[in-house]
């Protein structure tokens, strides 16, 4: 009975020519040793193979090779035949003219890949690639190398995590988005984000208010460029609680013959709340009822909201959603720093505003990043009051009039703003800041 795996026939008793049957057995060893084959794409014999080349045949074997696909072929040029050996699941062979190892499933033929494999390491199910070294190398081949971490979608992880005695202590990487996140955790279970850059602008934000030699960088460090607080009551009055008059700000045009007048004052000390200083407009207090608890409506620092009338004027349009808009507050072209961040309270009583945006530095609404999505620079009466965040960029001017420019759809629709704040430097900004943001003027 031949062999199970390479069907060598072996010699019975008492053979007559033993030694026929002990070559055709050294022939087929030495056609299954060290297996290394020409190609793997032929369906036919070539016309003149040496003596001992291999083949590995193709699917739709003819000729002399016919039903023998998948087959290795080797040339006995002592008996000017062909050696066939049928594979066995593992086996592996060298194909010379790919240059590259394939293996045999049990059924076909394919990459020579493994499962698992370990260095000095025993890998598992999840790290299927496991080493144990002081060190690991990862050299060139000739100039450049790349370490890729793939992962199938946006919401999937690839990332980097350094443990201390198999437990998460810090982790580089995309985790569940495409922005770059680095993270450190105490415990290994919950972790804390230090900083991200923004996958589509490099924008870097730190979620916890980042430290320079012990002192805090954050936006609660953040002082307002406006000379009045962005209370519309006056610069006489940062160092006061009380705003009684209201004072249209220099830093604010009316453009295309819109008009720009007070709406109503936030009061110190309202009966809304308890007091007796006077109720507050219903705006007023929707405002309040977005960025502050119940029991601190009634006291703080006075502010009015402005209320912008849309003009006849219709220089400079932009059309988004098939809706065309103009613009109808600017602010002025001042000096500005290289970097700054506006924030303000935008209310539409009609109509449709459009929010102006560049669509690269970042915008926000209610601090949630919308940069890129001009459909978010839309503001309906519907989404009540929406505060706006922006981060603005130096351009070729030294200005950028558009720091609060508001965009309105027909003649005579009504818009509020509140609270406005212009920062330096790109910080995400407190939408659930109380009131007036404090300028260097506020100390006398």
């Amino acid at each position: 009975m031949p062999t199970p795996n390479l069907e060598i026939v072996p010699v019975a008793a008492a053979q007559s020519q033993k030694h026929v049957t002990v070559n055709e057995a050294f022939a087929r060893l030495d056609a299954a040793a060290q297996l290394t084959v020409e190609d793997r794409i032929r369906t036919a014999p070539p016309a003149a193979p040496a003596h001992g080349e291999r083949y590995l045949i193709a699917a739709n074997a003819s000729a002399g090779w016919a039903g023998h696909e998948d087959d290795i072929a080797s040339w006995d040029a002592s008996v000017q035949g062909w050696i066939f050996l049928t594979p066995r699941e593992g086996w592996h062979v060298w194909v010379i003219a790919e240059q590259q190892s394939v293996r045999f499933n049990g059924t076909s033929w394919g990459p020579a890949t493994l499962g698992q494999f370990g260095v000095n390491a025993t890998p598992d199910a999840i790290n299927r690639f496991a080493v144990s070294s002081e060190a690991v190398l990862l050299n060139n081949s000739g100039t450049s190398i790349q370490a890729k971490l793939n992962k199938a979608g946006d919401g999937d992880t690839a990332s980097i995590l350094f443990q201390s005695n198999f437990k998460g202590h810090a982790e580089i990487g995309l985790t569940g988005d495409t922005d770059f996140h680095f993270k450190t955790s105490p415990d290994g279970v919950s972790f804390n984000e230090a900083l991200t850059l923004d996958g589509a602008t490099g924008t870097a934000t730190f979620p916890a208010p980042a430290l320079i030699n012990g002192l805090s960088v954050g936006p609660e460090l953040a002082l307002n460029l406006l000379p009045d607080q962005g209370r519309f009551g006056g610069t006489s009055n940062t160092t006061a609680i009380g705003a009684s008059n209201f004072i249209l700000p220099d830093y604010l045009n009316a453009f295309n013959d819109s008009l720009i007048e007070p709406h109503a004052q936030f009061i110190h000390n309202n009966s809304t709340y308890g007091g007796p200083s006077g109720a507050l407009d219903p705006e007023i207090d929707g405002l309040l009822g977005s960025i502050r608890a119940p029991s601190r409506r009634r006291y703080g620092s006075e502010w009015w909201a402005i209320k912008l009338t849309k003009g006849t004027g219709t220089n400079v349009a932009e059309t988004v959603e098939g809706i065309t808009r103009h613009p109808a507050i600017r602010t002025v072209a001042s000096p500005l720093p290289r970097a700054y961040t506006v924030g303000y309270y935008l209310r539409v009583l009609s109509g449709s505003a459009l929010v102006d945006q560049d669509l690269t530095s970042r915008f926000a609404r209610w601090g949630a990043d919308e940069t890129g999505n001009i459909s978010a620079g839309i503001v309906l009466p519907s989404d009540g009051w929406v505060f706006i965040e922006r981060q603005m960029t130096f351009n070729a001017f030294g200005f950028n009039p558009a720091a609060i420019e508001v965009y309105l759809e027909s003649v005579g629709d009504e818009a509020l703003i509140a609270l406005p704040r212009i920062v330096v430097g790109h910080v995400a900004l407190d939408p659930f800041l109380p009131g007036p943001l404090p300028n260097d003027r506020c100390f006398g």
